[in-house]
């Protein structure tokens, strides 16, 4: 799961930890209003020129080709293991393994 989640999405979670950023929260956004840029906008309470900025970046991390719809499939379970990664890890997470 952890090679998944790098190989898809891990350049944008590297930016973010290198610059002090959060792309990771706007491709998950973005995959939550299926791929919409006004909705993620809307949902995220920033204008929508912000939103198609880091789109763009985004782009620029993962391909040109990641908005097709069998890379964007990878990317939206990608996105979705990596928030239910995080959530296992946190020590008050029910699922959590000892």
């Amino acid at each position: 799961m952890r090679q998944f989640i790098d190989r898809t999405i891990g350049p944008v979670r590297r930016w973010d930890a290198e610059r002090g950023t959060d792309l990771l929260a706007t491709l998950h956004r973005f995959v939550d209003c299926n791929a919409s840029p006004a909705r993620t906008a809307r949902l995220m309470g920033v204008h929508s020129n912000t939103v198609l900025q880091r789109l763009d970046r985004i782009t620029q991390l993962l391909g040109d080709t990641w908005r097709d719809p069998e890379s964007f499939f990878r990317v939206s379970v990608a996105v979705r293991l990596h928030i239910l990664s995080e959530a296992l890890r946190s020590s008050s997470h029910p699922l959590r393994r000892p």
